[in-house]
């Protein structure tokens, strides 16, 4: 061993070059072979490429040694790293995002070769944060280790990765990628839909929400059951896609609508108050009674968009509407009541006058005419009537006529026009009501909002009709007339006595109109409480719902977050 350096004396003998024949044995290390020992061990202390052992410049001994070596290195890497893996590795610890998740099922796919610190950082992924694999000192080790093998070598040493794991970490690593291939599937075909009857809620979250034709019959059924229900309140309808919205079915509803996504894709939804508000009931007041004001419009559904981009904002305005109600119609007013006409005519006249001829049937009762008067005094007042002869004598208020053996006596009659009674004047019609607010809509782009807008309010409602006109009663006729009878010397009626009577015209009542409406303003409509807190409500408690769904999934990077 003289002839060896000193620093080359720990080569093993079975790595040198086969000796010659001279030196079968191959035990002369004499001066002899000392240029081809040297030669020899500059060969191995240097790199072996595959370049020299494809030419044979490295000997078949020495070629055995470097491939043991590295057999040895890769099963040490397999056995640390599998070990570091499965201590550190537990299911029910893994939080990742869901690109990350994806990304992960890609690598775990893939049957491409891969270096040892490729699959360090594969396994990291797998990892919570906090455990770091290479940080591990068995680890550091075999990466110093195979690093001094690539010098060796002059090339990196890559496996397949399920070659550089022993068969308990392949059957983990294999279970993992089933189990995250079940809960990608999962997550992509994520679909809830949730009614509350009581707040008149219709929530429905999807990974990726493509509204069906199903999904807007099932909308529109349900806010067409809502409105049904006695109550007012408007329905609010929440769309959330927690990596997409896309909208292409045009949708026509009363209600509140809330869309969240990280991209949307909108299409025409119109939000308006249908029809007009709901007439009175009856639609006259009461007879006399003014017309109540027509109720007003109800409000516009409102609309909150938030998303971090929107497919086709240029064409926004275009495509949403919210308009307010039209007004409800006024009431018509209440019809008037004619008054009863006061009854009276010219043969109740006549027979009262003959009455009182048949009291005064001698010329004695004249004394008492004023008495026998007074009974039909309601009918009938005795009236003075002009003097007629030379001689005239005044009994009882009344004048009487004598010419000798007869005596002509005239009794003049009156009766006044009674007023009828006074009829109802008809009410005021009522206005019609105010129309409804329009809806208010908003859009958030990137948390900021970047679109708020009123929608058209509603036309207000058509004025009721004025009452019926009514009149006061009319007036009874008003009669003159007079009694003439003659009575003989004796005192006694000759002859039928002269009944005349005479109509004086009363003027007919005027109508009774009302052509104002009621006094006072319809009442004004009412805004859409709805405000973009609510919308935020909802979404927090969706996106809850996601999260409990999927404990394993890190949803933070596509929470969506507005103001």
């Amino acid at each position: 061993m003289d002839g060896i350096d000193s620093d080359k004396r720990g080569i093993p003998a079975f790595a040198l070059y086969k000796p010659t024949k001279s030196d079968e044995e191959g035990l002369d290390y004499s001066a002899k072979y000392k240029d081809i020992q040297h030669r020899m061990l500059d060969k191995l202390s240097a790199s072996v490429t595959p370049a020299d052992i494809l030419l044979g410049s490295t000997p078949e001994t020495a070629q055995l040694l470097l491939q043991r070596f590295i057999d040895r290195s890769i099963e040490n890497a397999r056995d640390v790293v599998s070990t570091a893996f499965l201590r550190l590795y537990a299911y029910a610890s893994f939080h990742r995002t869901v690109d990350e998740i994806t990304a992960l099922l890609e690598a775990l796919s893939r049957q491409q070769v891969i270096t040892f610190e490729d699959l360090i950082r594969l396994l990291q992924q797998m990892l919570p944060g906090l455990c770091r694999i290479r940080d591990l000192e068995p680890v550091k080790k075999t990466i110093r280790r195979l690093k001094m093998m690539k010098k060796w070598t002059g090339y990196p040493f890559t496996l397949c990765k399920e070659e550089w794991v022993n068969e308990e970490c392949r059957a983990e690593l294999k279970k993992t990628e089933n189990r995250l291939v079940k809960l990608n599937q999962s997550i992509s075909c994520y679909h809830r839909v949730e009614k509350n009857r009581d707040t008149k809620t219709l929530v429905l979250c999807a990974w990726h929400l493509h509204l069906s034709r199903a999904d807007i019959a099932d909308i529109k059924d349900f806010v067409r059951m809502e409105r049904s229900l006695p109550n007012n309140i408007i329905p609010t309808i929440v769309l959330v896609g927690f990596s997409k919205v896309m909208l292409d079915i045009p949708l026509r509803i009363w209600a509140n609508v809330i869309v969240v996504g990280p991209i949307v894709h909108m299409c025409a939804m119109d939000l308006s108050a249908e029809g007009h508000a709901p007439p009175h009931v009856p639609s006259r007041a009461r007879p006399g009674k003014n017309g109540t004001h027509g109720t007003p419009g109800r409000y516009g559904g409102n609309f909150v968009l938030a998303c971090q981009k929107l497919g086709n904002g240029e064409d926004i305005h275009k495509l949403l509407k919210s308009t307010g109600q039209q007004g409800g119609v006024g009431q018509n007013g209440g019809r008037g009541d004619d008054g009863i006409d006061a009854k009276y005519d010219i043969k109740q006249f006549k027979d009262a006058a003959e009455e009182i001829s048949k009291r005064l049937s001698t010329l004695q009762k004249w004394e008492s005419a004023n008495k026998v008067l007074s009974i039909i005094a309601a009918s009938v007042i005795p009236e003075v009537g002009p003097a007629v002869g030379a001689v005239v004598a005044i009994i009882g208020g009344s004048l009487i006529r004598s010419f000798g053996r007869s005596t002509r006596t005239e009794l003049h009659l009156s009766r006044e026009s009674v007023k009828g009674s006074a009829g109802t004047p008809p009410g005021r019609r009522g206005n019609g009501g105010y129309g409804g607010v329009g809806g208010l809509l908003y859009v958030f782009e990137s948390g900021k909002v970047t679109l708020k807008w009123y929608g058209s309010s509603g036309s207000n409602g058509e004025p009721g009709k004025p009452g019926t006109p009514s009149k006061d009663g009319r007036a009874s006729i008003a009669v003159e007339g007079k009694i003439i009878q003659i009575y003989n010397s004796c005192g006694k009626q000759l002859g039928t006595p002269q009944i005349t009577a005479t109509v004086i015209p009363v003027v007919a009542p005027q109508p009774l109109n009302e052509h104002g409406f009621t006094p006072g303003e319809p009442a004004s409509p009412v805004m859409n409480p709805m405000r973009v807190d609510t919308a935020k409500k909802y979404y927090k408690e969706a996106f809850a719902q996601l999260e409990n769904a999927f404990s394993h999934c890190n949803f933070a990077n596509v929470e969506m977050e507005w103001t």
